[in-house]
C-alpha cells in the first residue's frame, strides 16, 4: 500500500533540549519537520469502496478509474470527472441484456448515468472475445456485439455464458465501468416446460420439437409456444399398476397433445425396465388423452415384489411429452417375497393379490382357478398353519415380566388375533401391541411360573384354538432362579 504524504510544521510550542550538567538553563531545541500521512485513497479499487471508505481525502476519478485526492485528478471540477460522494458512481444498463449465440453483429445500447462527456471516444470491450468502438450519443453508447467467428461456444450442459462488458475511455486508455453480458442457447432447452421457463426470451415450436430465440422459424403460427400452460405435457392421474404377465392398456391424462402432421409418426409409450427400453404403440384420442396399447411386461428377480419403471410418451420418433409429474409406471409381483399366506394378505391391499390355498402361492384372482382364494375383502379372513421358526429369550425368572420374541409364518392379520392366545410354558404371556410385527412376530411380556412347571413350549392359537389355527414351538422356555452367594451365608 502506498501512503500518499505531506509536509507539516511542528512549531509551537518548542519543545525544550535536555541540559547539560554545566547549564542552569534548558536550550530550545531546533525545528523540526516530519511526514506524516494523511490519506491513502490508492488502496480503494472501486468507486463503491473509496467513497465509502471514510476519509474525506479520497474521490473517485472516473474516467482514470481511480481513488485519488481532488487535486491528483486530472480535470477534476468538470462535471462527473470527479464524484466525492457514493450516488455519483458511474453505472450501466445494456438494452438488450442478453442475446442469442445464434445473433451476430447486433447493436447494443448502454446507458451510462454519472458519465461525464465521451467526446474523446469510447471502445466497448466483450470479455476477451473482442473490442470495437463505440458510438457516443448523448448519455448513451451503442457498441456492435461480436461477429459470428468472435461468439463463445456454451458448454453443453449450460444455456448461457457470460461476459464481462467494459467501456474503455480513449482519452485516458482506461476501462472506466462494466457490467455482465450474456450470450444464450434456447436449443440446449430439449423439452417445452424446461424451453418456456427459461430466464432467456426462448419459444418452443410443437412441431419441430426444438426451443428458438425466433418463433417465426416455427413451421406453424399455432405451433408457437412461450408460456408454460400450452405445452405438452402428462397429468398425474391415479397410481398406474400394472401386474407383471398381464396384458393391459395404460391410459393417460394429458394436455395439449399436438396433432402429427403429414409425414409425421404417431404416438409410443417408452418404458425403460431395468434397463432395457420397451416401445409400445400408443392412441392419442384427442389433445387430452393418449393410451398405451394392450402389453405385458416383465422384470427379473423375485427379491423385488414391485418396481417403478421410468416412462415417457413420445411422439414422431422421438418428440418427448413433458411429464411434470414425473409419472411411473409401477410393476409388480404378488409372489414376490410373498411365500406364506400371512405376508400374501400383508401386501397392500391396492396390488389385488390373494392367497390361492389350493396351490399354495400368492397370485390374483384370475389365476387361481376354482381354488379357494383369500384376500383382505373375504369376511373374517384368517391364515391357517401358523407356525414357529424361532424363540427369542429362551429362559428367565418365574417371577415374570421377561419379554419373549417369538417369530414364525402367519402369526395372525390383526394384533386382536393374538392378543389373548400366547401361553410360554404353561404361562399366558401377554403381546405388545407396540412390538407386533403382522404375521411375522409377536413379542410378549411373562407372567408367573406356575407350580411345579420348569420349562415348555410355546403355544398360540390365531383367533381360535383349533387345529388348524394352532401352533407349539419345538424350543422350550425354562424358569431359571438365580442362586445368590453372600459372603458368611449358612448352608
Amino acid at each position: 500500500v502506498s501512503l500518499s504524504s505531506k509536509s507539516v510544521l511542528l512549531n509551537p510550542p518548542q519543545p525544550l533540549c535536555a541540559t547539560r550538567p554545566t547549564e542552569a538553563v534548558p536550550v530550545p531545541c531546533p525545528l523540526q519537520v516530519s511526514r506524516v500521512p494523511v490519506e491513502s485513497c490508492e488502496q480503494y479499487t472501486t468507486c463503491a469502496e473509496c467513497l465509502s471508505s471514510g476519509d474525506p481525502h479520497c474521490g473517485w476519478c472516473t474516467l482514470h478509474h481511480t481513488c485519488s485526492p481532488r487535486d491528483s485528478c486530472e480535470r477534476a471540477d468538470e462535471p462527473h470527472r470527479f464524484a466525492d460522494s457514493i450516488g455519483q458512481c458511474m453505472s450501466i444498463m445494456v438494452q438488450p441484456s442478453s442475446i442469442s449465440v445464434s445473433q451476430h453483429s447486433l447493436p447494443l445500447s448502454l446507458l451510462v448515468s454519472d458519465a461525464p462527456d465521451l467526446a474523446a471516444g469510447v471502445t466497448c470491450l466483450f470479455g476477451n472475445l473482442t473490442e470495437v468502438e463505440g458510438q457516443v450519443v448523448g448519455s448513451r453508447v451503442v457498441c456492435v456485439s461480436p461477429a459470428a467467428r468472435d461468439v463463445p461456444a456454451i458448454p453443453v450442459d449450460q444455456d448461457w455464458f457470460g461476459v464481462v462488458l467494459q467501456l474503455k475511455s480513449q482519452e485516458t486508455g482506461r476501462t472506466f465501468v462494466s457490467t455482465e453480458f450474456k450470450f444464450y442457447n434456447c436449443s440446449a432447452h430439449q423439452l417445452c416446460l424446461s424451453c418456456v421457463n427459461s430466464a432467456f426470451r426462448c419459444h418452443w415450436c410443437k412441431y419441430r420439437n426444438l426451443c428458438t430465440h425466433d418463433p417465426t422459424t416455427c413451421s406453424f403460427q399455432e405451433g408457437r409456444i412461450n408460456v408454460s400452460e400450452d405445452c405438452p405435457q402428462l397429468f398425474p392421474t391415479e397410481e398406474i399398476l400394472i401386474p407383471v404377465g398381464e396384458v393391459k392398456p395404460i391410459t393417460l391424462k394429458a394436455r395439449n397433445l399436438p396433432q402429427p402432421q403429414s409425414g409425421q409418426r404417431g404416438y409410443e409409450c417408452v418404458l425403460s425396465i431395468q434397463g432395457v427400453i420397451h416401445r409400445v404403440p400408443a392412441l392419442r384420442f384427442n389433445s387430452s388423452s393418449v393410451q398405451c396399447q394392450n402389453s405385458s411386461y416383465l422384470y427379473d428377480g423375485m427379491d423385488i415384489s414391485d418396481l417403478a419403471v421410468d416412462f415417457a410418451v413420445v411422439w414422431n420418433g422421438n418428440f418427448v411429452i413433458d411429464n411434470p409429474e414425473d409419472v411411473k409406471v409401477h410393476l409388480y409381483k404378488c409372489a414376490a417375497q410373498r411365500e406364506s399366506c400371512g405376508l400374501c394378505l400383508k401386501a397392500d391391499p391396492k396390488f389385488e393379490c390373494g392367497w390361492c390355498s389350493g396351490e399354495g402361492r400368492c397370485t390374483l384372482r384370475p389365476h387361481c382357478g376354482p381354488q379357494p382364494w383369500l384376500d383382505w375383502s373375504s369376511r373374517n379372513v384368517k391364515c391357517s398353519n401358523p407356525r414357529i421358526t424361532e424363540i427369542l429369550t429362551v429362559s428367565g425368572p418365574p417371577e415374570g415380566g421377561t419379554r419373549v420374541t417369538i417369530r414364525g409364518v402367519n402369526l395372525g392379520l390383526d394384533f386382536s388375533e393374538i392378543a389373548h392366545g400366547v401361553q410360554v410354558a404353561g404361562v399366558p404371556c401377554t403381546p405388545l401391541p407396540e412390538q407386533y410385527i403382522i404375521a411375522e412376530q409377536i413379542v410378549c411380556e411373562m407372567g408367573q411360573a406356575l407350580p411345579g412347571i420348569s420349562s415348555g413350549p410355546v403355544l398360540l392359537c390365531i383367533g381360535e384354538c383349533k387345529p388348524e389355527f394352532t401352533a407349539k414351538s419345538v424350543q422350550h422356555y425354562t424358569f431359571v432362579v438365580s442362586i445368590l452367594h453372600g459372603e458368611g451365608a449358612g448352608a
